[in-house]
């Protein structure tokens, strides 16, 4: 059931179509800086260059899909493109009211 009530959770905070506070807040990021270092011409130009580049990356995909990659990326490169240890674990409990299943053969 649907209510008008409800906020639907697809819909993107967006300004301008860039989702905040990561893309809009790098848009607006140019800008100031721009404002601040170089005359109107170039900021308004490098200002809609970001724009345009992060709607046509961000084009076809899911609400929110930069705010993910951006930080998996650095966090990838910061780690050699390897999972940490913590991300290797197997963590979760096994199911005990069932045998276990696993893909590996077994060598005996």
């Amino acid at each position: 059931m649907r209510a008008r009530v409800y906020r639907n959770i697809d819909t993107a905070s967006a300004v301008l179509g860039l989702a905040m506070p990561y893309e809009a807040g790098l848009v607006g990021l140019v800008a100031v800086l721009g404002v601040a270092w170089a005359p109107p011409l170039p900021t308004i130009i490098a200002t809609l260059t970001v724009y345009l580049a992060l709607r046509i990356a961000g084009r076809g995909k899911p609400p929110g899909y930069l705010q993910d990659l951006i930080p998996f990326s650095l966090r990838r490169l910061g780690g050699a493109g390897r999972f940490s240890a913590a991300a290797r674990s197997r963590g979760q409990p096994r199911f005990p009211f069932a045998p276990f299943a696993t893909t590996r053969r077994s060598h005996r």
